[in-house]
Formats: C-alpha cells, structure tokens, sequence
C-alpha cells in the first residue's frame, strides 16, 4: 500500500545556467516549474503510524558556504548538459552528466544536492542520502539541503535521524513550511504524539491540507474524538485532498463517539 496521506511533491525552483554558475546556485531545467510536480514513491508505512505522502525536496538556488567557488569549464559544461538532459526529461542521463561534473571538480555542493534530488525522483533514496550528506557536509549552512537531506532519512524510515535534519534546517530557517510539515510527521512516526508535533502540523495545515489528516489521526489516539472531527471537516474542504473517501469513513465513526476528554492541547 502507498503512503496513506497526499502525494510526493518535487518542487524546483528555474534558474538558468549563466544565473547558476554565476550565484553558486543549483542548476535546474527551465522546463521544470517551481509549482508542485507530484511523483510517487511507497516505502512500506510502519504499523504505528501512516506516512505522510507529501515529502517536498528543493533543487536550488542552494547558498555555497565557501566563498570565491569557481568550476573549470569542463565542469561546467558537463553542468550544462545535465540541465539540458534534465528538461528532455532524461533523468538518467541528467544523472551521468552531473557525475562526470562532480568527477572533473568533486567540490561543488549544489551538484550533490541535484544529484540528491534526481535520485529521489528514480526512488533510489541510499544514493539519495548519500549525496546529500555530501551536500550537507560541503555547505551546513543550507536550510534547503538540510531539508533535502531529512527527507530522504524520512523516506527511508529513517524518522529520528530525519528529526534532527530538520531540526537542523529549521534553526537556519524556521518559516519552511515543508519542514515544518515534515518534522511534524517525523515525530508522529516515531509515536511522539506530543503538543509540539500538533502544533507544528497544525501550522503548515492551510498550505498542506494532509497534515490535518495526521493531526486527526493524533487527536484520535490522545482522546480527542471532537477535534480530531474537526480537523477532518477542514481536510474534507480542501480541493487536492486525496484520501477523501479515507476521511469521510473516518468522520462518519467519529461523529458517533463520546465527547473530548477535556481540551486538546493543540
């Protein structure tokens, strides 16, 4: 069975070559939109808890700590053409091109970390990891790549090692929504149904209606029958809900229920 909440999402931010090369950004295909892209991916869901299907990697720009970075120009094209591969559609090839970048000229962070996103999007979340550990390691001021990197530990299960990723991008950046989002799961996944983990769902819910799914799901388990209901009367709103039928099923038990045990703190 696939993830039990939204669907994944791979959002890009377009920057041209010339604008990459010059700002140490990471090279994405013009062809691609920073609107959501869905894609889908089924690690199997633990018996605690559903997964959220709505992870959200970011491909650039990406900040270089290290300052004055210059790529030879055999690099560079090789960076080029993986951008052009990329807007094709050739993921793999795009794959090859940012290989043999990274074998001309190792020390280019944001490679790693598009070389971390193209695996994702194949479903290879080991070599996922490992390039953005790379990433990470070469720029640990990246709220985004930090980002990156506790996805891909969250789609490999990986949910306490996710926390402290997103922990991490959020103290560099505490209005990623998508982290927010993320982090809010990854402790729902370890069975830490806490106020900290309603809360952070609860803020990103209007941007991320799934989120309301799992706040349910959590205010269900805490005794909260009513506001759980609730949430789920929200979700059933939002028009890209996708486990609406899920839901409905779920309100229809819940509306027959006893009463909140006294106030969530959520």
């Amino acid at each position: 069975m696939l993830f039990t909440l939204a669907a994944f999402f791979l959002v890009l931010a377009p920057v041209s070559f010339d604008q990459a090369r010059a700002s140490s950004a990471v090279i994405v295909a013009p062809s691609i939109s920073d609107e959501p892209d869905p894609f889908d991916v089924n690690p199997r869901p633990s018996a605690e808890a559903p997964y959220a299907r709505q992870a959200i990697l970011t491909e650039g720009p990406a900040t270089v700590s290290v300052a004055g970075l210059s790529i030879p120009p055999k690099a560079a094209k090789e960076l080029k053409l993986s951008q052009k591969a990329l807007a094709q559609g050739d993921t793999r090839v795009s794959i090859d091109h940012l290989e043999r970048a990274l074998k001309i000229y190792p020390n280019i962070p944001f490679a790693h970390n598009s070389l971390g996103v193209r695996y994702t999007h194949l479903g290879d979340f080991d070599r996922a990891l490992s390039e953005f550990r790379l990433a990470s390691a070469a720029d640990p001021k990246s709220a985004q790549v930090l980002h990156n990197l506790g996805t891909a530990y969250y789609l490999l299960g990986r949910f306490s090692e996710a926390e402290v990723a997103l922990r991490a991008a959020l103290r560099l950046d505490a209005s990623r929504l998508v982290s927010i989002y993320l982090l809010g799961n990854s402790l729902a996944m370890q069975g830490r149904y806490t106020p900290e983990a309603g809360q952070l769902l609860r803020k990103c819910s209007d941007t991320f209606p799934s989120a309301r799914l799992m706040l349910a799901k959590i205010l269900v388990g805490q005794g909260y029958p009513q506001d759980a209901a609730a949430e789920l009367r929200e979700y059933l709103k939002a028009p890209d809900a996708d486990q609406k039928e899920d839901a409905a099923r779920m309100l229809a038990k819940l509306e027959v229920v006893t009463p909140n045990h006294g106030p969530s703190e959520y």
